[in-house]
């Protein structure tokens, strides 16, 4: 039974390009970059090649891309850091972000007398810019909104509420690591002051990350020890993950064009064959302003779970949301934000592309689909 995979956002497989260009440094190139000698000078090399493709990536100067373990220390970075290293005590974001941010705030409020506004969404899953702004008081250490929703796949303004953020002086941050290779990214341009991004969401490997400080903002460092990474984030980087992220972003930019016209049309096939094999089946979140990659669909009636297993039994990979959540027994916090009561969150699947994702693949995965309602039903 061949694989058919359709969980791209929760993790992707490392590009043979990626493992190629990571081997080097497992053997010949194993110094520690912060050595003098040769072969860590041959690591500190790797290591300059990987900022200078992340900031190209996501539209920084290398300077000011830093190195995480991936994109939940990244998160955890931003708010924290912004919070310490401002002093002030408020952040404004959102019910859809991801729970490396929202469980970050909970954490400051209880650690560190923090308040939040935690702004709600309409059924679409957009954030209104101007709400943004409404929420931002004299004491807003931070404002953080994702680029894009990792079970609706909604792409929020980001530009406009950076614009807004840059007008009161405030930090904004946002969570792209569901934007990073799917859809370009301008962080300096569009005023963004902080983006954190995750390698293996991009067909890099696990455990790696960054997040982009704009040059001029004041965060408090968030690993103390070693003069490392400008003295913001010390501890021995991970050479061969830093190294195959940057050529895993060197290969998204290069295919990004392709790559988003592959998911425009891919999109289209499923909801086409969707309409004809369960026609009660709905798209849950906005149906244009979305990366098309992501598809999150609900099936009125049925259980996700028991659903999912019988995909798996089928060899399809799908997925009721997060896959940080997956232990999780209550409705997705995405899902029920947009106004969904928890029988219908209960009742969605999330089904995500990638690029060797094809019409066969997916037209199989929708006839499976439709075989399993069709069996749960009866």
């Amino acid at each position: 039974m061949d694989l058919i995979y359709l969980d791209h956002a929760a993790t992707t497989p490392v590009a043979t390009p990626v493992r190629r260009a990571m081997e080097p440094y497992f053997d010949e190139s194993f110094g520690n970059p912060a050595t003098k000698y040769s072969v860590g000078e041959k690591a500190a090399d790797g290591v300059i090649l990987a900022r200078e493709q992340v900031g190209e990536l996501i539209g920084c100067h290398p300077s000011r891309v830093f190195f995480t373990s991936g994109g939940t220390e990244s998160d955890n970075w931003a708010l924290v850091g912004a919070v310490l290293g401002t002093g002030k005590k408020h952040i404004v974001t959102t019910e859809i972000e991801h729970h490396a941010i929202l469980n970050t705030v909970d954490f400051l409020k209880r650690h560190h007398g923090v308040k939040a506004k935690v702004l709600s969404m309409g059924p679409e899953g957009i954030v209104d810019p101007l709400a943004v702004e409404r929420s931002i008081t004299a004491d807003t250490a931070v404002v953080s909104v994702m680029a894009v929703n990792n079970e609706i796949g909604t792409i929020q303004p980001i530009q406009e509420i950076a614009e807004i953020c840059k007008r009161k002086a405030v930090l904004f941050h946002t969570d792209a690591v569901q934007a990073a290779g799917k859809m370009l990214l301008n962080a300096e341009a569009d005023n963004i002051d902080m983006v954190s991004i995750s390698g293996h969401k991009f067909y890099g490997p696990k455990g790696v990350g960054a997040l982009y400080v704009r040059e001029g903002v004041e965060i408090e460092r968030f690993m103390n020890g070693g003069g490392q990474e400008l003295e913001m984030r010390a501890g021995t980087l991970n050479v061969p993950a830093i190294v195959g992220m940057g050529k895993a972003a060197d290969v998204a930019l290069e295919c990004l064009e392709p790559f988003e016209k592959l998911m425009e049309d891919l999109f289209g096939i499923f909801l086409a064959r969707m309409n004809e094999k369960i026609p009660d089946a709905r798209l849950n979140g906005d149906p244009s302003r979305r990366i098309f990659s992501h598809i999150n669909i609900l099936i009125p009636g049925i259980d996700a779970g028991e659903c999912l297993k019988r995909l798996n039994d089928r060899g399809i990979c799908a997925s009721s949301g997060s896959a940080c959540d997956c232990d999780n027994p209550e409705p997705s916090h995405v899902l029920t934000a947009l106004g969904m009561p928890p029988e219908e969150a209960f009742s969605s699947l999330r089904f995500t592309m990638g690029r060797l994702t094809d019409q066969e693949k997916v037209e199989c995965a929708v006839d499976k689909l439709a075989e399993v309602i069709a069996e749960l039903r009866a």
